[in-house]
């Protein structure tokens, strides 16, 4: 035994173990046999240490999530970040090392431009996202300069602690932001214990106290003044239920005392015991050889608060979680594991193996499409298992789709991670599902049909684009560049180009690519006509729809060659008229000047009163012809537009009163009242004063026309506005129907009625007056009722524009 002293003494005291220094310090003492004893329990001392290795592997197995986790104190100060953590804020390592400030971590990602969101509001962000951090309301996505898009997840712990759960979604968003909001667990971890500071106490064969080291002489402080060398270990039991340090003890002392004592006397697993100030003390006995005593207690009180944060961390994931050993054996899960494999809620206990709860599950069908007693199969699964980087989705009994993630730490446990991701599949099936309607609907359309990517690559194209362009049908596939297919339709022939022209065209379509708006025509080599419309899609891509539009450019030929021959029609009619006007005005003259002689009697008298009858029949036909003619020749001359207006002032009262007293005579034969209400001061219009004259005379000629005896007329002007006069004609005579009013506005348009067909004419007047005051820059309106008359407005320019 003194040998043994000697060695330890001989030691570097720089390099002794704080527990061998003070078992050395005891060697000083009397009862050397106990105290060599007490030596000899140092690999009993290494076990004390289970606890903290436990949370080391705990520790290891959140560090191999790939989801960043963070823990702040009440204080907002960084106390954990796992490895995750680390690389998605590279660029601000040294922002956040433990017990920095949150805020000086924001403030230099702000600093770094890593936050598009908080361009140009900087303080207002930080002040927001703060406020965000010490009250949290459900996850949050931030957008990364890069792109990368982290959802982001706090809570608050019951100690005012804050857990941060950092998950890159970027990945994820698919099909509309795919996966479902996933917030990772927050996981709180104080700092690892750095120094582990255990109680040490000796007591001897008869179980009294030889010496208790200052550790364990602090966590007694309540009875030291009764506990002290000496005092038996049952005593000290008593002291410290005296002093209310055992709170379990309470009611039943003596059955606790009795437990602890048996425990005691024949020591097993170490033991945790709750004290009254909340402390949880770790004790571990073991028997020296002389039938002594040794007892070392450990504070894990903050372990102990520290692995419930990290359950309770663990049981917030809202995916399910469970961690196996390097040999594959259960350490835990959270209940959301549980809810999602029920049939395997009973074998879910600590040190159930992976391949017993995987051959359970099996059996149970939790999965679909696995096959009791396939080995390979289950091999397979263990393999990827252990390897530790298999992914892969399988389908629940129950319908549900889930993701299967198994991860190896670094110290070789697996962690597996389980995200339902029905929706997602349902998401994916729908956009399966409409993709194939939509390529179904593409391909029933009537029309050719093509899509490049932003690229000009083609994607598709349906049967119809193949059929109008047969030539080019094994070049029309995934991938080809439109500048091939351009290149092909030149070589093959596919479309009508002149030879000379070749490449004008290419660089023409190239351009016309490229601008993707309009459409245009193209002649294929069979004779079709093809229009070619082409849209920019907004991901830069190019919509292409080819139309056989044959039949439209045929007809369109015909149509301007049927326009062509009416034009050439119309002009011969205009020509014709024109010619048959003069060459009738000529006899015409001459019928009516003879007949006017003979009915004046000029050169004698007509002895028989029927003669001059029949004379004065002759001059009024022969008159009426020649109205007739003119109104021929205006109509061709506005028709060929060849009617010059000579526009000057012209009084518009003038006007009318001349008008009137050349219908007077015929008003009075009929006894019909013509009444005219023209105001003073109406301003001069400028226009042609013949053609004007025309107008007012061929419209108060209708009116009499076409009003009974004792009838009305009425003629009215004024001035509409700033820049137009209104002259309205109005009578009471037999009207027009509301359908056959622009009937009669047209040449030679007449309405065929028992009424009108009594009246002679060939329908010209109206149309001649509507052309006479459209060529003014004028408008006529024409209203009228049958039974009660016909009213004509005319609307002209004051300045003749």
């Amino acid at each position: 035994m003194p040998g043994k002293t000697k060695q330890l003494s001989a030691t570097p005291p720089e390099t002794l173990d704080p527990v061998i220094k003070k078992r050395r310090a005891l060697a000083k003492k009397p009862k050397t046999e106990l105290i060599d004893m007490l030596l000899e329990q140092q690999a009993e001392l290494d076990s004390v240490s289970a606890t903290a290795t436990e949370l080391a592997r705990i520790y290891a197995a959140l560090d191999s999530i790939p989801d960043a986790i963070a823990v702040f104190d009440p204080e907002d100060r960084f106390v954990f970040t796992n490895k995750a953590y680390l690389e998605i804020n590279a660029e601000v390592r040294k922002s956040f090392k433990i017990g920095s400030a949150f805020e000086a971590h924001l403030k230099e990602l702000l600093k770094k431009g890593l936050l598009p969101a908080a361009d140009g509001r900087e303080s207002a962000w930080l002040k927001e996202r703060l406020e965000r951090h010490r009250n949290p309301q459900g996850p949050v996505d931030h957008v990364r300069r890069d792109g990368t898009i982290l959802r982001i997840a706090e809570n608050k712990l019951s100690d005012g602690s804050t857990a941060m759960v950092m998950v890159n979604v970027s990945a994820l968003r698919r099909a509309d932001k795919a996966l479902a909001e996933s917030e990772y667990a927050r996981t709180l971890l104080l700092s690892a214990i750095d120094e582990i500071t255990e109680g040490i106490a000796l007591f001897d064969a008869e179980d009294r106290l030889v010496l208790a080291n200052k550790s364990w002489r602090h966590m007694n402080s309540a009875v030291a003044g009764v506990t002290k060398p000496g005092t038996s270990f049952e005593d000290h039991l008593w002291n410290c239920i005296k002093a209310g340090l055992i709170p379990e003890a309470a009611g039943n002392e003596e059955q606790w005392v009795a437990r602890r004592m048996a425990l005691h006397k024949n020591p097993q697993q170490p033991f945790e015991v709750n004290r009254l100030d909340g402390r949880v003390n770790l004790v571990h006995e073991q028997v020296v050889t002389d039938g002594g005593r040794i007892l070392v207690i450990l504070n894990i009180t903050e372990q102990k608060r520290l692995q419930n944060r990290l359950e309770n961390a663990i049981e917030s994931i809202n995916d399910a979680f469970i961690l196996y050993d390097a040999e594959g054996r259960l350490v835990l899960c959270n209940s959301k594991f549980k809810e999602f494999y029920p049939q395997l809620v009973p074998q879910l206990v600590p040190g159930a193996t992976f391949e017993s709860l995987f051959r359970e599950s099996i059996g149970q069908g939790v999965h679909s499409g696995e096959a009791v007693g396939d080995e390979d199969y289950i091999q397979s699964r263990l393999k990827d298992f252990f390897t530790g980087e298999g992914v892969n989705e399988r389908q629940l009994s129950d319908g549900r789709w889930v993701l299967i993630s198994d991860r190896k730490t670094q110290s070789g446990e697996i962690v597996g991670i389980r995200t339902d991701i029905s929706e997602l599949k349902r998401r994916e099936k729908e956009s399966v599902l409409a993709e194939q309607t939509l390529l179904d609907a593409i391909e029933s359309i009537s029309e050719g049909f093509i899509l490049f990517d932003a690229e000009s690559r083609m994607l598709m194209c349906n049967s119809k684009y193949k059929e109008y362009y047969a030539s080019l049908s094994d070049l029309l596939k995934p991938g080809v560049a439109y500048a091939d297919i351009l290149q092909a339709a030149i070589e093959r022939n596919a479309v009508v180009v002149d030879e000379t022209e070749r490449d004008d065209w290419t660089s023409q379509r190239a351009m016309q690519f490229e601008v993707a708006e309009g459409s245009h025509q193209q002649q294929m080599a069979d004779g079709r006509w093809m229009q070619l419309s082409e849209r920019r899609t907004k991901t830069g891509g190019m919509v292409g729809i080819r139309r056989d539009i044959t039949d439209i450019v045929n007809a369109e030929y015909e149509s301007r060659r049927a326009v062509e021959r009416a034009e050439q029609a119309n002009t011969a009619k205009s020509e014709f008229l024109g010619n048959m006007s003069h060459e009738l005005r000529t006899p015409l003259n001459a019928i009516i000047g003879f007949s006017s002689v003979i009915s004046k009697q000029l050169y004698g008298p007509v002895r028989n009163a029927t003669y001059l009858d029949y004379a004065g029949d002759i001059q009024r036909s022969g008159e009426h012809l020649l109205k007739l003619i003119g109104d021929l020749l205006d109509i061709s001359r506005i028709e060929a537009g060849e009617l010059t207006i000579n526009k000057s002032p012209l009084d518009i009262g003038r006007a009318i009163r001349d008008c009137i007293r050349m219908v007077d005579g015929q008003c009075r034969e009929k006894q019909i009242s013509l009444r005219r209400a023209v105001p003073a001061g109406l301003p001069s219009i400028f226009a042609d004063a013949r053609h004007f004259n025309q107008i007012l005379i061929n419209i108060l000629s209708n009116a009499v026309k076409f009003t009974p005896v004792e009838g009305r007329i009425t003629i009215a002007a004024k001035q509409q506005d700033a820049n137009h006069v209104s002259i309205v004609i109005s009578d009471t005579g037999v009207g027009i129907e509301a359908h056959n009013l622009a009937l009669v506005l047209e040449p030679f348009g007449q309405v065929a009625d028992a009424i009108t067909r009594n009246h002679d004419g060939v329908g010209l007047g109206l149309a001649i007056v509507k052309s006479l005051v459209e060529l003014h820059g004028g408008e006529l309106r024409l209203t009228s009722k049958v039974g009660q008359g016909t009213a004509v407005e005319i609307i002209m320019p004051i300045d003749g524009s």
